[in-house]
């Protein structure tokens, strides 16, 4: 079997590798969760340092009807606990371009 993907897509947390778009794709499979998007912030401020930081994963959630905390509790049936977004921001809509991607700057500035 043959996987291909983008290495940006990979993770590395506590020596464990896991897929953005597989924490996405387990996320949006929760009851009750409309959209989602699971990204990884950078601590720019550490990179012009020349210190590499490992940055726990964010999450953007639409879900109406459900806490963040019932979205954790979910999740982490299928997920390893250091990849359980925190924090994860629920909203009304993703930030969305013209093309229906969201994109990675918006998302930063949601963590603001």
């Amino acid at each position: 079997m043959l996987l291909r993907g983008r290495n940006v897509d990979m993770i590395e947390i506590a020596g464990k590798r896991a897929s953005l778009s597989d924490l996405t794709r387990r996320l949006l499979e929760i009851p009750g969760v409309q959209d989602a998007v699971v990204f990884q912030p950078v601590d720019t401020e550490a990179l012009a340092q020349g210190v590499a930081r490992v940055q726990r994963v964010a999450a953007a959630v639409v879900a109406p009807a459900l806490s963040a905390r019932e979205i954790l509790a979910a999740l982490a049936q299928s997920v390893d606990p250091a990849f359980l977004p925190r924090p994860l921001l629920l909203l009304a809509q993703l930030p969305r371009n013209e093309l229906g991607k969201t994109a990675r700057a918006q998302l930063l500035q949601l963590l603001r």
